[in-house]
């Protein structure tokens, strides 16, 4: 009886993981968050069958995106000036770039550029996170 339920969880864990492995690449391959997958959808941006992504149509009006861009090679930084974006600061691999919505697809053909992600804003907090040291000014005395 214990042969039977150790055999029984071998061919469940080998289940697991052959399905594992069929969706490992399907993550593996996408290079942007769903935020800027929504951006794309609506600026008109369609994957093709090659797996690029091109625009289908120019939206009336042109909306920049901020994003941060993850790139293994430094020609990167220069082929989004090229495509049409703006490098506007870089720390190590990661850029922050402002860029056309219509134009994101051509990002994702550049093969230095490992992630595309939407820019998050964080709400200012300062009041409600630092305590009030009330303290008093010593030329006051």
């Amino acid at each position: 009886m214990n042969l039977k339920l150790h055999l029984r969880n071998i061919a469940l864990s080998l289940v697991a993981l052959a399905l594992m492995s069929m969706a490992a690449p399907s993550f593996a391959s996408q290079k942007f968050d769903a935020k800027l997958a929504g951006v794309m959808k609506k600026a008109g941006i369609k994957k093709m069958k090659d797996g690029t992504y091109k625009p289908v149509r120019i939206p009336a009006r042109v909306e920049i995106v901020k994003i941060l861009v993850r790139f293994s090679d430094s020609k990167a930084l220069d082929a989004i000036r090229n495509a049409g974006g703006t490098v506007n600061s870089v720390m190590g691999n990661i850029a922050s770039v402002e860029m056309p919505s219509y134009l994101l697809g051509s990002l994702i053909s550049i093969n230095e550029i490992q992630y595309l992600e939407a820019v998050k804003s964080i709400p200012k907090r300062i009041s409600s996170s630092v305590p009030p040291t009330r303290a008093i000014d010593p030329a006051s005395k």
